[in-house]
């Protein structure tokens, strides 16, 4: 009898959307060594309700661990920042291991796009990696990037939209009063709207149906997750902001405008398949980690009416995007670059922004590291045409950062843990993952080495 192949393990005990960002990643797996099974540990209470729509694999619940131990494994990735998972990471018998992983000694983080996603925490700002390809990238090769598929959304019907209310946090998601006027606006124009949410979004359902005086489309919590599934295939659109439903309805193919606003990251969680669009503030401070001020000012320029007539240029005219003119906002289309990777193309011309451009030049570079096709020169170069201004402060900070090592090197001490957040923000891409890489080497000499190096790359390079 042949034994069948140990089995890749995914554990993802986070939330729904982020087990749906984990789809791309299952699926690829399967592709890849379709004998081998792959399973997954998550929430009970979400993937018992995707499994219908999952990649063909074995879920288990994180109560399943203790008989999870008792087999070998062809690789761990531990895709969660819980401390049991990292735990079970540590504990299990596998080949390699991808994630954080917790020993008895000494927490570490496997995995060089690992690393770099936590190097993100309240450092995000410049980071053009999608979640969903963060997940990929330490195990799939340039070249199969390049062709992976995604679900991409079907053409636009006779108009039916459905209208999510909910979000995980207050600032994610627009008010009551802006549902309600948005679907009396989409009725202006002759387009039909129903009101959706899970159990926990009822309330927010039902003072919009009533400030809009339309009742009889709430259908807010009347479906579980399965029968949403089947109801929002039949929509040519969902309006949504950043939530888990919506990474659902985009992997099922339906059109999805995601209302982008608060302490969330459209280059991280907007719709990771081609052909969406995504809607968000154009201030300074958009795609925060969280948010500082006292009133959710990223939410001010985002207007029912102007929802609206976007809404019906997606549904009747998608050509005639270019001309819109949405004051305070910027709109985007998904789609995928030359290396496979999610990208955010603008649907209405705009000039690139400094901070568009910082963040290609970081993302050339840290690709370059990890030995991935990219063009950090030539997006220098568009960065000094553009921004001039930036690449003066950018050099000091790196001839500064590359003296602060070289002491703490020669003395055998440890960076400060203010280090990172010390440097310009402009910087802080570099400083944040060289900080995480020493703590993750215990400031050993390879690690050292291996970061002294990569500054004395950056500074060549902006000689």
């Amino acid at each position: 009898m042949i034994a069948r192949p140990a089995p890749s393990l995914v554990l993802q005990m986070q939330r729904m959307g982020d087990l749906i960002l984990t789809f791309p990643l299952l699926a690829r797996l399967r592709h890849a060594e379709p004998e081998r099974p792959v399973w997954v540990v998550a929430e009970e209470r979400f993937f018992k309700r995707l499994m219908p729509f999952a990649p063909d694999v074995v879920f288990f619940a994180p109560k399943a661990a203790p008989k999870l131990a008792g087999r070998g494994y062809r690789r761990v990735i531990n895709l969660s920042h819980r401390p049991d998972a990292a735990r079970l990471c540590a504990e299990l018998d596998a080949e390699e291991r991808f994630g954080m992983i917790q020993g008895p000694e000494h927490t570490a983080i496997n995995g060089y796009w690992q690393l770099y996603r936590a190097s993100l925490v309240h450092n995000n700002r410049h980071n053009r990696f999608h979640w969903s390809d963060l997940n990929l990238l330490d195990l799939v090769a340039p070249r199969d990037m390049r062709h992976m598929r995604l679900p991409r959304p079907k053409a636009a019907g006779q108009g039916r939209v459905g209208l999510f209310v909910g979000a995980s946090e207050a600032e994610k998601r627009p008010t009551p009063q802006f549902w309600a006027d948005l679907a009396l606006a989409l009725a202006r124009k002759h387009i039909s709207a129903v009101f959706l949410g899970g159990p926990e979004d009822k309330a927010i359902s039902a003072q919009a149906a009533r400030l809009a005086r339309m009742p009889g489309l709430n259908l807010c919590g009347r479906f579980g997750l399965r029968a949403f599934a089947e109801f929002v295939q039949e929509l040519d659109l969902l309006i949504v902001p950043d939530t888990g439903p919506m990474h659902l309805a985009a992997w099922l193919g339906t059109p999805t405008l995601n209302l982008s606003m608060g302490p969330v990251h459209a280059w991280e969680t907007g719709p990771a398949a081609p052909g969406h669009h995504v809607l968000r503030s154009n201030l300074s401070c958009s795609g925060c980690w969280g948010c500082s001020r006292a009133e959710f000012i990223c939410r001010r320029a985002f207007t029912p009416a102007r929802t609206a007539l976007l809404a019906q240029h997606l549904l009747q005219d998608p050509k005639r995007l270019a001309s819109l003119r949405l004051p305070g906002l910027s709109l985007y289309s998904t789609d995928r670059t030359e290396q496979g990777l999610f990208d955010l193309r603008p649907a209405i011309p705009s000039r690139e922004s400094s901070r568009d451009l910082l963040g290609r030049f970081w993302q050339a570079w840290f690709l370059e590291r990890a030995q991935r096709p990219a063009d950090s020169q030539g997006a220098l170069r568009d960065l000094a045409a553009c921004a001039p201004r930036l690449l003066p402060p950018l050099r000091r900070a790196i001839a500064h950062s590359t003296r602060h090592c070289v002491q703490a090197l020669r003395a055998g001490t440890a960076l400060p843990p203010s280090f990172w957040e010390a440097r310009p923000p402009l910087l802080r891409p570099l400083t944040s993952w060289m900080q995480m890489y020493l703590q993750n080497g215990r400031y050993d000499k390879n690690a050292w080495e291996h970061v002294i190096a990569c500054l004395e790359d950056l500074d060549r390079l902006f000689r």
